[in-house]
């Protein structure tokens, strides 16, 4: 996919094109690009890295290692799942896990979803 700077819909790479180091470190020190526009089907799937809360009510939206989804309707319209809860709160930034599968797998966060104790 085409890398695109969130701030301002620049395509900073196209698709197919290599990014090297050095290029993601010279974009990184002259402060070109901090965030990355991504299609949705990029983060469905993946796991969200801490707890997102309602700072007013301390409602918890989203709990750290929740896997982000759709709920779809028969009609394959969105109706529900985390994704969306999130995006019906306003929340457009999501910190997620960085798990590619095959530097980092997802072991650690597997056991602990595993684990049904929910105290010390």
């Amino acid at each position: 996919m085409d890398l695109v700077d969130a701030a301002t819909g620049e395509v900073i790479l196209k698709a197919g094109d290599k990014a090297t180091p050095r290029m993601v470190k010279k974009w990184i020190d002259e402060g070109k690009v901090t965030d990355l526009l991504v299609p949705f089907d990029y983060i469905l799937g993946r796991f969200v890295a801490s707890d997102i809360i309602n700072e007013e009510t301390g409602e918890i939206w989203v709990e750290a290692g929740d896997e982000l989804t759709w709920e779809l309707d028969k009609d394959g319209e969105v109706k529900g799942g985390t994704l969306k809860t999130l995006m019906d709160q306003g929340i457009t930034e999501i910190p997620v896990l960085d798990i590619d599968n095959v530097n980092v797998g997802p072991y650690l966060r597997n056991t602990m979803a595993a684990d049904k104790v929910m105290n010390r």
